[in-house]
């Protein structure tokens, strides 16, 4: 196989799972678990599905992260890359978010 085909494996394989997982909210599947590495593109699919549920099935979605940062990160995303859409950033007493 040529070097332009052994690059193009991993993306196809992307692709692939980055459809398996959109695919889950048509077969009614409650609730997605993403684990992969660093930089393997989670934030970018959850944005995918938060947008795909709200626009293609009329459902609110929930979005949970381990830390606040991260969820700050993931409002502040959401917001800039869908400024006509609503989002609400549910977090602890105590905890403010000043950037989003």
């Amino acid at each position: 196989m040529s070097a332009a085909g052994n690059v193009r494996i991993p993306e196809l394989l992307a692709n692939e799972a980055v459809t398996a997982v959109l695919k889950t909210q048509w077969d009614g599947e409650p609730a997605v678990r993403l684990d992969s590495p660093p930089g393997a593109g989670k934030t970018w699919v959850v944005e995918r599905l938060a947008v795909q549920s709200m626009e293609l099935h009329r459902e609110q979605c929930m979005i949970s992260t381990q830390t606040n940062e991260q969820a700050f990160d993931l409002a502040r995303r959401l917001a800039s890359g869908f400024p006509n859409r609503t989002f609400h950033l549910f977090v602890g007493r105590g905890f403010s978010c000043q950037t989003c």
